[in-house]
């Protein structure tokens, strides 16, 4: 009698993976970029000291780096209680400190080229970076494979808001 294999998209006894894995990992990476971001703001870890003068254009100043900042906390916050939302404001954070690291490793961004000191900093985040975005891209496909948003699963919300907005 010959043996029988079965293909790996037909086996339903294989165990899902936990979201709540990814889910940890992601806030543990969070944290991470989150204190290498502290690590660069300048007079901190940061050799060269930026003037208000030098530094305060919309896009390259400290309202910037508040923007970023904002997503990436509300990304962290939006993990925490389990949303959705989270992983793809984590993606969005992570896809900001990249562009802008880039620009200053490359010496794009005023006043003068990073230090040694702070070009190190600079690109010690790239690994977690990388591995954030992976988990957060994973996080969510184990989330919609298995329909595990809260939101998704929790009808009766849904079902007060479909009347709610039926009824006027």
């Amino acid at each position: 009698m010959l043996p029988t294999f079965s293909s790996p998209l037909t086996q339903s006894n294989r165990p899902s993976p936990d979201p709540d894995k990814y889910r940890r990992y992601a806030l543990v990476i969070l944290l991470v970029i989150f204190l290498q971001a502290i690590l660069l703001i300048p007079g901190i870890g940061e050799d060269r000291k930026y003037s208000l003068s030098q530094f305060s254009t919309l896009f390259l100043g400290p309202v910037w780096y508040s923007y970023a900042m904002a997503i990436g906390i509300s990304g962290f916050t939006l993990i925490y209680y389990q949303r959705l939302g989270g992983y793809l404001l984590a993606i969005v954070f992570v896809i900001i400190g990249i562009g802008t690291t880039m620009l200053d490793v490359l010496g794009f961004l005023p006043p003068s080229a990073p230090t040694l000191r702070t070009t190190i900093l600079l690109l010690s985040g790239f690994p977690f970076d990388i591995l954030l975005i992976y988990v957060c891209w994973r996080a969510l496909a184990v989330s919609m494979a298995n329909g595990s948003s809260r939101e998704a699963t929790d009808s009766s919300r849904t079902t007060a808001a479909i009347a709610f907005f039926d009824d006027k």
